[in-house]
């Protein structure tokens, strides 16, 4: 069965990620072999590139893709807002269970419960579970203490678990780089810490976690103008939209260069409106 069309808000966010798409379609290629087990996701890059979006892509279009979902199996994805108080890996399961609606709660609160009752719905669960996190840079210290805590608590917390679907955990790593009309001290601080958090990130070895799918993308950053030419080919926008050359050139030429995915979004956006297909079949 076909992915469903993306609406033309979502439309510039297939613009080319190759980087990124390209090795994690690769990786996902043995992640249902049997025993199944969890996939955690590593999505570096910039603030300003739109990580959500981009996750967005992988549960709607990349994940069905690779793994031949049907609607019916569609992939089911949750918020874990601010799981920067952990303190060990037993918090997590407290935060999986208070944050995620896995069904009835339980009258006991004891931790063995409270775990087994998280680890019973996930193993159970009827669809792949896409869990995401979003970390900024600005809290550098608390990152650095937390995401050790959230791929030990996926390479240990599972091993004795029979899995109906391979849960996944995008962990989405933010880089605030500072801008201009910032006051200088500000500017250098943002700095400071982007740059802590992508020293971090390039540390991370997933070999380290060989009891999990651990999945390090390269980090998202601008497009260029053959990925934007590139991206009216692409068969989604394409079923929406049929953009000429010389528009993208007009836009090229007003933009000169691209800019980070947050600001070139609307203009695509705006062409993908202005050019629809017209032998695009009614919704």
């Amino acid at each position: 069965m076909p992915a469903p069309r993306p609406d033309l808000d979502f439309l510039p966010h297939l613009c080319d990620r190759k980087p990124q798409i390209n090795p994690l379609t690769r990786k996902l290629a043995c992640i249902t072999d049997e025993p199944l087990r969890p996939v955690v996701i590593i999505v570096p890059g910039d603030d300003e590139e739109c990580h959500s979006e981009f996750v967005h892509r992988l549960q709607r279009i990349v994940l069905p893709d690779r793994l031949a979902l049907g609607q019916a199996e569609a992939i089911t994805r949750h918020q874990l807002t601010d799981l920067r108080p952990l303190k060990d890996v037993q918090d997590l399961w407290h935060e999986l269970y208070d944050q995620w609606p896995s069904g009835e709660r339980v009258a006991d609160s004891r931790f063995e419960v409270i775990r087994g009752h998280v680890r019973q719905c996930v193993a159970t669960h009827d669809r792949h579970l896409l869990f995401v996190s979003d970390f900024y840079s600005r809290d550098f210290d608390d990152v650095k203490r937390v995401l050790p805590l959230i791929l030990e608590f996926w390479s240990t917390q599972w091993r004795d678990v029979k899995l109906k679907r391979a849960p996944f955990h995008c962990l989405c790593l933010r880089y605030e780089r500072a801008y201009q009309k910032l006051p200088v001290p500000e500017r250098r601080e943002r700095e400071r810490r982007a740059q802590e958090l992508e020293r971090l990130v390039q540390g991370l070895d997933p070999a380290a976690y060989p009891q999990i799918h651990c999945i390090k993308l390269d980090p998202l950053s601008q497009v260029d103008w053959s990925d934007v030419r590139y991206w009216t080919t692409d068969r989604h926008v394409m079923q929406h939209c049929s953009i000429p050359e010389d528009s993208i050139q007009a836009l090229e030429s007003e933009l000169r260069v691209t800019r980070p995915m947050r600001q070139l979004a609307p203009h695509l956006a705006e062409l993908a409106r202005k050019f629809p297909n017209p032998r695009r079949s009614p919704s």
